[in-house]
Formats: structure tokens, C-alpha cells, sequence
């Protein structure tokens, strides 16, 4: 219904606007976040106590994180890439999956932290679709910060291994839960400045008060699981800035978003992902055994 009388012209018109510096802005933008990105996995794996080159952490986390973001389902789609690039340099099965899991743990322990504290210090009051409330959103965010508080202080007491559905899963201690909320922290924050810095001119909204409503719309789209958002995520974005900016506009830096920070780094990431393939089959071929690239 929002979006209704928009025309294709208008927000062509209004992406052609939108000054080539901002573009450089999201795309290096962008490119940070991922690299932030990949610190979810060194951390992960050095909570297993695996080293892995950093070459080999950089490479297998950009390409799971360009494939899955874009994707969804992130714990089959990067799960699965994480599986055959670390069985591949030599982790066993049950190191991966308590890898995968701690990095899961860090993406949502982020999610929760930074969100809470967006939703607390300014919940975005006159622009909330019923029923959301001013109330009701601070209320969230001192849930979320209390679950991350719980966290951290059971790393500072707690020295017992966690035992879950069969898996006995070691308390990662106080320095590392605190390096997990300071990567997430960084992801986050670049994740909502990218597309911030695409928004035209005008639109007059604090860099706190957009990182309200984009963690908003970031955490109905996570709940989605509909791959990447799509929909979920770009509908609230509409509803909840169309006060500060007229919805053409608004698609239109939707849309530059989802290529700078989804599409771009997707078809980076697949490049990448055939080239590694295609090379493993060269080596194999070479070696003649299936599991000759673990050694390369």
C-alpha cells in the first residue's frame, strides 16, 4: 500500500541523484564491515584452540559471510562453507561445530548488545507502527542488554563447561565474551553507517536514531529468515523513515544498499568460492586423493 504510486522513473531518478561520493563512502564502508566480519571466525577458532592462517580465516569467513548474507539461513548456507573449508585444513567435526556455534553466539550476543542500547538511549519515538511504542521497544532493549550482561558475568563466574542436547561446550572466559561484543559491536555499527551514508540529503535523523530503526528492521528480517530480509527488512525501513524521507527516495537508497552491501559482495564471494573449487580439483587430481587441497 506504502508504495503503491511509486514509480520505476522516480526512484531511478532519485538513485541517479544521490552524489557519486556517497557510493565510495558505502562501498569502503562495506568493505570494512566485512573485515569485521571476519574476526567472528578468528575468534571462533581460537576458541577451539585451532590455528589457521590468517589468509585461510580472511578467505573462508568473506566467503561464507558474502554467500549466506545474501543467502539466508545462515547456519545451513555458512555452516556448510565453513564445514568444507575447515575439514579441508584439518579441524574435526565436533571443532566445527562448536566454532559455528560460538560464532553464532557472537553474531546474536552483537545483535542483542547493540540493538538494546540503540532501542534504550533513543527508542524512536512519533515514527513506531502500531503496536510498537516507545515503551514497548525500551522495554526490548533492556531485555537484550540484560541477556548480554548475563552473559558476560557467567564467563566472570562460571568456569564449568555448558552441557547442551549432548555437547559439552567450554565457558569461552571474560576476555574473550568482552572480544566478542567488541567485534560485533564493529560489525554492526558499520553495517548501519553503510546505509546511512546513503540516505539523501535532508532527512535531518542522528546516526542514533537511525541505528534504532535500522536494528529494528534488521531483527524482523533476521526472524523472517527470508533470505537476506528482502521485503521485511526494506518494507519497515519505508514505514519508519517515510517521516524524513519521501518513499522514492527511500527505495532508492534501499535498493543502492542491497548492491553495495548484498549483491556486490555476493558475486565476489562466488567468484571466489568457484576459484577455490576449481583449484581443489586441480590439487586433488594432482595427489590423486579426494583429500589432498588439506595440505595446501
Amino acid at each position: 500500500r506504502e508504495m503503491r504510486t511509486v514509480r520505476y522513473a522516480a526512484v531511478a531518478a532519485a538513485a541517479a541523484a544521490l552524489p557519486g561520493a556517497r557510493v565510495v563512502y558505502a562501498l569502503l564502508l562495506t568493505a570494512l564491515a566485512y573485515l569485521a566480519l571476519t574476526r567472528y571466525d578468528a575468534l571462533a577458532l581460537s576458541y577451539v584452540k585451532r590455528h589457521v592462517s590468517e589468509r585461510r580465516v580472511v578467505f573462508g569467513a568473506l566467503v561464507a559471510y558474502a554467500m549466506s548474507l545474501t543467502l539466508g539461513f545462515a547456519l545451513v548456507t555458512g555452516g556448510a562453507l565453513r564445514f568444507r573449508f575447515w575439514s579441508a585444513w584439518g579441524l574435526s567435526t565436533g571443532e566445527i561445530a562448536r566454532a559455528i556455534a560460538f560464532s553464532g553466539t557472537t553474531f546474536t550476543i552483537g545483535l542483542l548488545f547493540v540493538s538494546g542500547a540503540a532501542f534504550v538511549l533513543h527508542p524512536a519515538d512519533g515514527v513506531l507502527p502500531p503496536p510498537l511504542t516507545v515503551s514497548v521497544v525500551r522495554a526490548l532493549g533492556l531485555v537484550s542488554l540484560a541477556v548480554v550482561s548475563s552473559y558476560v558475568v557467567a564467563n566472570v563466574s562460571r568456569e564449568a563447561p555448558v552441557r547442551l542436547l549432548g555437547w559439552e561446550l567450554p565457558m569461552p572466559g571474560w576476555r574473550l565474551a568482552l572480544m566478542q561484543l567488541a567485534v560485533a559491536i564493529a560489525d554492526w555499527t558499520l553495517a548501519t553507517m553503510v546505509l546511512y551514508v546513503l540516505l539523501p540529503d535532508g532527512h535531518g535523523m542522528g546516526v542514533l536514531a537511525f541505528s534504532a530503526l535500522f536494528l529494528l528492521a534488521q531483527v524482523a528480517g533476521l526472524l523472517s529468515h527470508v533470505p537476506g530480509g528482502v521485503g521485511v527488512f526494506d518494507t519497515l525501513m519505508v514505514l519508519l523513515m517515510k517521516s524524513a524521507v519521501p518513499v522514492e527516495q527511500m527505495m532508492a537508497t534501499l535498493l543502492l544498499y542491497r548492491l553495495v552491501y548484498y549483491l556486490m559482495p555476493f558475486v565476489v564471494g562466488a567468484a571466489l568460492l568457484v576459484a577455490y573449487e576449481a583449484r581443489a580439483r586441480v590439487v586433488r587430481a594432482a595427489n590423486g586423493s579426494p583429500r589432498g587441497i588439506a595440505s595446501r
